[in-house]
């Protein structure tokens, strides 16, 4: 009883130190200290300018003086008005993120998206909006064709049938349940993850194991009250395949190790259902029955060994797991999920990289959780440097040790290793995925203490155990202050009031079929909360699209954001596809696409019939050149200011340079150079592009085929009647010379930017100073009170970004503002699209 009890206990710790932190989101501690230090400053501010201004020939150490007995006077007279103040700070911080009854926003991005499907299940009874050639069909991403929906839904249907459970005892907001939803499903990923550990190693390890994954900082954002994902059930399945899989080898007859491998293939099946990445689990199970037979054939061979049996239970147990996964898998959704299957497993390998299709960019080689995992990103992202060194060490401790564990120990000891080594590779593709880390590292950690606790008892050195307690505790130090720290900076939502208002003013004020253009981030919530379609989104963005939307934002020419804009709401990227479904040339396809929407209609008519029949024309006519029928809104804010380099990777991208890329090793010089005259370029350009590419190595070409463009920083200053204003940033402008200087505190000197855009009237001037060595520009704005200052690429200076970012669309003819929200943090800004 006292086992049992003990353990209770333990699990019940574990479970509230793993909620605990999980439950940020819903009454924001990081806001208490925060709020606190903002009423300080306000205090000390004030009694700063107080004794300044009543004691004006005091010398500073006096007024020091002075100011700490006013400080502390104060603060002893004002205790309730200070709390008061503090406790009004705090409301105003956390209200940012809260709608108007107090309930906190949904959390990222794809957690608006997938609650739009479970909300089309207790709307329609379905997850899309429409059934269309016998599939789910979401209308509102990927306009103008939308998006069918894949097999993975289980998320959804589960949890519409929790909340029409919850609500038959309590009614509450469907958005609402959904926000808490995350939280149930962490605390059975614990209780199960405990009972695991307790069942095969005992209760140290559980509580070992539980600690270090439930306070991992890359899981605890992706698993808070808010985080309405597939990440915490994506930790579950594969615990409960592992688990399953494992006890059909250690049943007591054959019986029932069919009924357990059986089981572990329906949780696989349940797992495709869930989560378009399950083969990573079944790849796992693969590898380690490659290991274990491999083993049993060298011991056979090598050593005379009979493991004819062992070597047929494996085979035995593994096809029987293969074939009804198979079954399960088709009953429940289908042939896809297996076709797809080696696709997904090529995907994964080019996950990151810019090169992932033939000619255009990978977006996602440009997203910050699957850049690449490397020794440092992966500490950060399970609690550090200290428990990731001795969760490695007890691993290779343990390994050593293989021969000393019989049955189920030695096949768990196998599998996490093939489970460790094989998301370590993952990682690589995406630092994401440490999070699938957590688990094998968190078992061989708690294993590792196990074993030296087992030691020095068995050894009778009683003393050791205190530098073990020692290593103990500091681990869980560690380990719960990078929780806290993780928790308080990664549990925030993304949206606030100012997006929230703006969706709202568009909901309400635009017509139903109108089209949100932007980038990608965003498209979730336009969907959901101003109910509008969007171009694409976050489950799109490694579409055609992104290219060419990067492109409207980096552009000078509005000729040539329009162009792309009028095609993008007609077709999408339909006129790139019909054109090379005839010219079967993809490189040329995008450059007649490139080069028409520049022209006008009947020039664009007369370049696309040198190359394609006069149907194919008219219907890519069609789209670049018709004017949509729907009415289009384009929207930026201040966060696209730093998301600015990975776009303009995108928008720079150069596909003859790709071509080359292809090709350089392969054709001759005479005929590549033929081919990119062909293509779009002139002699000297053509001449100069396969210099450039003939020298390179494979791995020079990724950084070579696009650039990026940056915006460094932005500063401000008030005006006033002197010539020269200087910025904090350590810019110095004159006035009268229009000129421009900044100081460089590394090199010790002033610089002169490579140039400076000047904003006057409508228009945008440019004056380069030929004697610069600086690879930036800046651009300044001038308004009634204070001049603006932009340190940028200079290729930005006249972009449709900063126009509309910075300019409010001064000067452009097809975006009017349509409406602005600010908020001091942050500045939405949308346009109405005029086509005309």
């Amino acid at each position: 009883m006292k086992k049992y009890l003990a353990a209770g206990l333990s699990l019940f710790a574990v479970l509230s130190l793993s909620i605990y932190f999980r439950c940020y989101p819903i009454f924001f501690p990081q806001f208490d200290q925060y709020a606190a230090k903002v009423v300080d400053q306000q205090i000390q501010q004030k009694i700063a300018q107080e004794i300044n201004k009543t004691n004006p020939g005091l010398g500073d150490l006096s007024k020091a003086r002075l100011f700490e007995t006013a400080l502390a006077v104060y603060k002893k007279e004002n205790k309730k008005s200070l709390k008061l103040q503090k406790k009004e700070e705090f409301a105003k911080l956390k209200d940012r993120f809260q709608d108007k009854f107090g309930q906190t926003y949904l959390m990222e991005l794809d957690c608006w998206h997938w609650a739009r499907y479970v909300q089309n299940i207790d709307r329609l009874g379905r997850v899309g909006d429409e059934i269309k050639d016998g599939k789910e069909h979401d209308n509102l991403m990927l306009f103008p064709v939308g998006n069918d929906i894949n097999w993975s839904n289980l998320l959804h249907y589960a949890s519409w049938v929790l909340y029409k459970v919850f609500t038959f005892f309590k009614p509450i907001p469907l958005f609402n349940f959904l926000f808490y939803l995350p939280i149930f499903f962490m605390a059975i990923f614990i209780i199960l993850l405990y009972l695991f550990c307790y069942r095969n190693w005992g209760t140290l390890v559980a509580i070992v194991c539980c600690v270090f994954v439930g306070t991992g900082p890359i899981l605890i954002p992706r698993s808070s009250a808010g985080w309405f994902d597939f990440d915490i059930l994506a930790m579950i399945f594969p615990l409960l395949i592992v688990w399953t899989y494992l006890l059909a080898y250690n049943a007591a007859s054959w019986p029932r190790s069919v009924c357990w491998v059986v089981l572990s293939a329906l949780w696989l099946s349940l797992f495709c259902a869930t989560w378009i990445g399950w083969a990573f689990i079944l790849a796992i199970i693969i590898f380690y029955e490659i290991i274990v037979l491999g083993n049993c054939l060298s011991e056979r061979l090598q050593y005379g060994q009979d493991t004819s049996a062992e070597i047929k239970k494996h085979l035995i147990i593994s096809l029987v797991f293969l074939f009804s996964g198979a079954f399960w898998i088709i009953l429940i959704s289908g042939l896809t999920p297996l076709w797809g299957m080696v696709m997904q497993f090529k995907a994964a390998v080019s996950l990151n990289k810019p090169f992932s299709s033939l000619i255009w960019p990978n977006t996602l080689a440009t997203v910050g959780e699957l850049k690449n995992g490397d020794y440092l990103s992966i500490a950060k992202a399970i609690g550090g440097f200290f428990p990731l060194a001795l969760a490695l060490f007890s691993m290779l401790g343990v390994f050593l040790n293989i021969k000393k564990y019989k049955g189920i120990k030695r096949e768990l000891l196998i599998m996490l290793v093939v489970w460790f080594m094989t998301m370590f590779f993952f990682c690589s593709r995406g630092i994401r995925f440490t999070m699938f880390l957590l688990v094998p590292m968190g078992i061989f950690l708690g294993w590792g203490i196990e074993e030296i606790y087992k030691f020095l008892m068995n050894k009778k050195w009683k003393l050791g155990l205190i530098p073990l307690g020692l290593v103990v505790i500091g681990m869980s130090v560690a380990l719960i202050s990078s929780a806290d720290f993780s928790a308080r900076g990664g549990t925030l939502p993304l949206i606030d009031d100012a997006w929230y208002s703006a969706l709202t003013t568009i909901k309400k004020y635009t017509p139903a079929d109108s089209v949100i253009n932007s980038w990608w981030d965003f498209g979730d919530w336009f969907k959901v909360i101003a109910q509008r379609r969007v171009i694409f989104d976050g489950q799109t963005q490694n579409t055609p699209q992104a290219y060419w939307m990067a492109r409207v934002l980096l552009t000078d020419s509005e000729k040539e954001a329009i162009g792309v804009l009028r095609m993008l709401n007609n077709g999408g990227n339909t006129a790139f596809e019909i054109i090379d479904q005839q010219v079967k040339n993809p490189f040329l396809s995008i450059s007649l696409v490139k080069r028409a929407i520049l022209l006008e209609p009947e020039e664009g008519r007369s370049l696309l019939a040198t190359y394609l029949p006069s149907e194919a024309v008219e219907n890519a006519a069609r789209i670049l050149y018709m004017r949509p029928k729907q009415k289009a809104y384009f929207i930026v804010d201040s966060s696209m200011i730093g998301k600015i380099a990975p776009i303009s990777y995108l928008g720079n991208w150069d596909f003859l340079k790709v071509y080359l890329s292809r090709v350089v090793r392969i054709k001759s010089r005479e005929q590549i150079i033929q081919d990119l005259i062909y293509y779009g370029l002139d002699p000297n350009q053509a001449q100069r592009y396969y210099r450039e590419a003939s020298v390179m190595i494979n791995n020079d070409f990724e950084k070579w085929v696009s650039r990026k463009s940056w915006i460094l920083g932005i500063d401000s200053q008030k005006k006033s009647n002197k010539d020269l204003v200087f910025f904090n940033s350590g810019y110095i402008y004159d006035l009268n010379r229009k000129e421009m200087y900044v100081y460089s505190s590394r090199e010790g000197r002033y610089r002169v930017p490579k140039s400076l855009f000047l904003a006057e009237g409508n228009n945008i001037s440019e004056e380069v100073y030929p004697e610069s060595d600086s690879d930036y520009s800046a651009l300044l704005l001038e308004d009634q009170e204070k001049y603006n200052l932009i340190s940028l690429s200079p290729e930005l200076g006249r972009s449709i970004f900063a126009r509309l970012q910075f300019l409010n669309g001064r000067g452009l003819k097809h975006f009017t503002l349509f409406t602005r929200e600010e908020d001091g943090q942050n500045q939405i800004l949308v346009y109405e699209v005029k086509w005309e």
